[in-house]
């Protein structure tokens, strides 16, 4: 009896050290992937201060080094665990991606522990850079997204941020499929069939119209697309001067890639291109001032413009693209943009606004001006954390819940600052310092570091008189001072618009043209949407070539999500 209780004693033991082991075991596995979670989540802190001019400098420094050192990891009070982190490579995939090593070591309960188990992440992540993503819809808003009208016509997918509120009218959605990979003129498996999508809900659909226009196509509380950030317009300068971009009227060249470089050049340009002698596009154009352009373009090319861009007139492409397929599949898409490849195509991107028409006219700030300032259209940077209005009670519409966006009109400008470690990591930026917002975190929607109360109609004034004196281009000749409206076409008849617009700010027009159509032919990118239109329809065309990186030329870019390339474990 006394042999038989030490032998069953001693399996006792055994077990029970072996079932100890088996959960430290497992705990220690725990441990390291939230190692692995933290570092991730400080890489991706890392891309949210980095500057798109250098993107990989910084990281390209972390390699060989020991980036967490025995971190606990707590639970209700209690240290479940350690972890060290180290980074073991950054390596070059392309130009635009870096693969970082990750290896990580958790060990419970702790490193110094005399019964500690460890257990080793080795996984490598992608970093990269390329065109936004928001570009891939032929509508898309930065906020509460809009379709309020029986007349209008998208032509490809639309997208919100926030909200999408069809009003209940009887808009038209024909999408197009989506698909996992579309560079290069070729696609990849198809993910969906398009639609609509939006960041919170979708509403007042019942009497959409179209292709897409059913609840299967309604895709709510997706997650949020970043815009780009156009404050910095540095890396763009380096990319007009690499490209040595030009801008011709005719035969004639009125500027290089950048304008406003050069002591005593003139920051603002005016472009008027005509049938016989259009604007000739050719690399991406950096404006340090305002861009006014109308009238005919051919060849590719892109205009940053540091203030805002003010269409005066049609935007048309000399060689324009054809329409999309009436029945849009793999197949299809892939023969349009085949035979579109060598149509014109043209990039206004604006650091500030999108003005259409005559700003000055009566009407203009009649019909334009209320919508401005509709609460819906606010742009006030309190936002909350998601940089959406009117999102404080979440989800649920309950304030007092656990989805509130509590930061949402506290009063309080909610950003991440400079910190001791953004210097030793040489994230700070020359002329920027420690305590200083970093540009694009938390309520700083426009990405500029400053605080901004929301958009006033007098922001659409030009910043310099329009004269030769002060403006670059093919300005009018022999004359003084002008008035806007002089040289703003059509009297409130702009009904075409060929070309990709972006603006992280307000895209406003007014167009009163009743027995015609209103044309864009490319996409619509804004944080606010600001469109008062009378005319037949509003017809929105997507331009395939805008799904691949260039469109033949540089789209704005962001980072792209942190991709896991591989993972292994002990």
């Amino acid at each position: 009896m006394a042999a038989f209780a030490l032998a069953s004693l001693l399996v006792s033991s055994a077990a029970t050290r072996g079932a100890e082991a088996a959960i430290l075991r497992g705990r220690a596995f725990f441990v390291a992937s939230a190692g692995f979670e933290d570092q991730c989540k400080g890489l991706r802190d890392m891309m949210s201060a980095a500057a798109l001019g250098e993107p990989f400098k910084t990281f390209e420094a972390l390699a060989g080094q020991h980036t967490i050192q025995r971190r606990p990891l707590m639970s209700r009070g209690f240290t479940v665990g350690e972890y060290d982190v180290v980074i073991g490579s950054v390596q070059a995939v392309d130009v635009s991606n870096r693969d970082v090593s990750v290896i990580v070591t958790g060990a419970a309960p702790a490193f110094d522990h005399p019964q500690a188990v460890t257990r080793t992440i080795s996984a490598v992540v992608r970093l990269g850079v390329g065109r936004s993503q928001v570009f891939d819809y032929v509508y898309f808003i930065n906020n509460w997204g809009w379709y309020y009208g029986n007349t209008i016509i998208a032509n490809g997918n639309v997208r919100a941020n926030g909200q999408f509120d069809f009003g209940g009218y009887a808009s038209t959605i024909n999408g197009l499929p989506r698909f996992n990979d579309s560079s290069g003129g070729t696609f990849d498996d198809q993910v969906d069939d398009g639609g609509v999508y939006a960041g919170w809900n979708i509403v007042g659909s019942s009497r959409a119209r179209g292709t897409t226009s059913k609840p299967e196509h309604m895709h709510a509380f997706g997650e949020h697309l970043p815009m780009p950030n156009l404050t910095d317009l540095t890396p763009y300068e380096g990319m007009a001067r690499l490209n040595e971009s030009s801008i011709k009227i005719g035969n004639e060249t009125v500027c290089d890639g950048v304008v406003g470089d050069e002591d005593g050049e003139k920051s603002n340009l005016y472009l008027h291109g005509q049938k016989n002698k259009p604007i000739v596009l050719d690399g991406p154009v950096v404006v340090r001032g305002d861009l006014i352009i109308k009238g005919y373009v051919t060849g590719k090319g892109s205009f940053y413009v540091q203030g805002n861009i003010y269409v005066a007139g049609n935007v048309r492409y000399k060689n324009p693209i054809e329409p999309l397929p009436g029945k849009p599949d793999k197949e299809s898409m892939t023969k349009w943009l085949t035979a579109n490849r060598k149509a014109d195509a043209l990039g206004l991107f604006a650091r500030e606004h999108i003005i259409v028409g005559d700003y000055t006219d009566k009407y203009f700030q009649r019909y334009v001006g209320p919508w401005v300032r509709d609460k819906r259209n606010s742009s006030e940077e309190d936002a909350g954390e998601d940089g959406i209005p009117n999102t404080r009670p979440g989800r649920d519409g309950i304030l007092g819940t656990a989805d509130d966006d509590i930061l949402e009109n506290d009063g309080k400008w909610t950003v991440e600052h400079y910190t001791a470690q953004h210097a030793r990591d040489g994230l700070i930026p020359e002329g920027s310092h420690i305590g200083e917002a970093i540009p694009g975190t938390g309520e700083d929607i426009d990405g500029d570091g400053k605080y901004d109360p929301g958009t006033q109609m007098t922001e659409f004034n030009t910043k310099a008189p329009l004269s030769r004196q002060y403006w670059g281009g093919n300005f009018p000749q022999g004359v003084g001072h002008l008035k806007y409206k002089t040289i703003c076409d059509n009297n409130h008849k702009i009904n075409r618009l060929d070309g990709a617009f972006y603006t992280n700010h307000t895209f406003a027009m007014l167009t009163l043209d009743w027995g015609h159509d209103l044309n864009i032919n490319g996409c619509l990118v804004s944080r606010n949407e600001a469109i008062v239109y009378g005319t037949k329809h509003a017809i929105l065309n997507y331009d395939l070539r805008l799904l691949e990186e260039g469109f033949g030329l540089q789209l704005p870019r962001t980072w792209k999500p942190l991709q896991l390339v591989m993972w292994r474990s002990n």
